[in-house]
């Protein structure tokens, strides 16, 4: 792995993303609030679950998110690039599927967790999906979909990847300033 030979992976679900990228030759670890072998026992305690993934599993991927993963304990996730694949904003307003009447959108995870790793001291993100830069907006679309680059990054790499049909995927690397 050229640009991240350790990567943390936050929002893994299945950790497919990580299992690819481990078959590379990247050192990994991967974290969900709910990965896949924990779904079963979370819905039977009336807890939260990701809707959003099989039964499959294809990388160990362990519980965590932002506020345990980048709580600042552990000092090797700032030798580690920041790996987030496809992060989802569930609002009503941008993915009106999500807003279920008497239904609580989840946590906007993505933020968070570039939020904390930025305050790590952190320097590598690696995204993957559709960005503004890629994609063909709508008139009627607001400009807060894909990842925005803020002044604390810049761009490093754009990299070719598996695409989904009608989708402008992408990986791309950024560096910190």
């Amino acid at each position: 792995m050229e640009y991240a030979p350790r990567i943390v992976e936050m929002g893994a679900g299945t950790g497919y993303w990580s299992y690819c990228l481990s078959r590379m030759g990247a050192d990994i670890d991967a974290y969900d609030p709910y990965p896949t072998g924990h779904l079963a026992s979370n819905h039977q305690n009336g807890k939260d679950s990701n809707e959003f993934l099989s039964s499959q599993s294809y990388f160990p991927v362990q519980v965590g998110d932002a506020s345990t993963v980048f709580d600042g304990s552990n000092s090797d996730m700032l030798d580690r690039a920041l790996l987030i694949v496809w992060p989802n904003n569930p609002d009503s307003e941008d993915n009106k599927h999500f807003a279920k009447e008497g239904t609580k959108l989840p946590t906007i995870w993505d933020w968070d967790c570039l939020e904390r790793y930025h305050e790590l001291g952190g320097d590598t993100v690696i995204y993957v999906g559709e960005r503004e830069a890629k994609i063909e907006l709508l008139p009627e679309a607001g400009a807060d979909c894909g990842f925005c680059s803020s002044q604390n990054y810049k761009l490093e790499a754009e990299l070719k990847c598996p695409r989904w049909w009608m989708k402008e995927d992408d990986v791309t690397v950024w560096k910190r300033l």
